[in-house]
């Protein structure tokens, strides 16, 4: 909720003029100017990228990866009957399943945050012809994540 406030505080439409149209559109205006030339809008989209797509990275990572190693290094000692080596084998696909999860999920979002930051090293691109269509790409791909999630859960868990 408080990464949205400065969606709250500045956002606000502005109707222009396009090919002879009236066209309508949202944005965000900074006290310092529109997202293409405001110093406040990239700092906002770095700590947006830290706080939904780094701090996320880093905490599936770590978290996963401890119980990763405790799943994976997980044996028995002496001879094993097929459940063991089934129980095994089972613990070890979830680990698989957790590194797609993470791959994923980076995948998945690292377009669209980095869309936003490039925009402010080169504003031309706000203006290419298909740039909306790139964004909602971008955009669909991150949106898709919690889609892909359930897939991959039913995909490698048969229980």
């Amino acid at each position: 909720m408080l990464l949205a406030i400065p969606c709250l505080l500045y956002s606000t439409t502005k109707v222009y003029r396009s090919k002879g149209t009236l066209k309508t559109a949202c944005l965000l205006l900074w006290p310092d100017g529109l997202p293409d030339v405001s110093y406040m809008d990239y700092i906002y989209q770095v700590l947006f990228l830290v706080v939904t797509y780094a701090v996320p990275m880093l905490g599936m990572t770590f978290f996963y990866s401890a119980m990763g190693r405790v799943l994976w290094g997980s044996g028995s000692i002496g001879e094993m009957t097929q459940r063991q080596v089934d129980s095994i084998r089972s613990k070890r696909k979830v680990v698989k399943m957790f590194i797609l999860v993470i791959v994923i999920f980076g995948i998945c979002w690292l377009p669209y945050h980095g869309y936003f930051i490039y925009t402010h090293f080169d504003p031309s691109i706000l203006y290419m012809k298909y740039v909306q269509h790139l964004y909602l790409a971008f955009y669909w791909l991150a949106m898709a994540n919690a889609m892909v999630n359930p897939i991959i859960y039913y995909w490698m868990n048969a229980k």
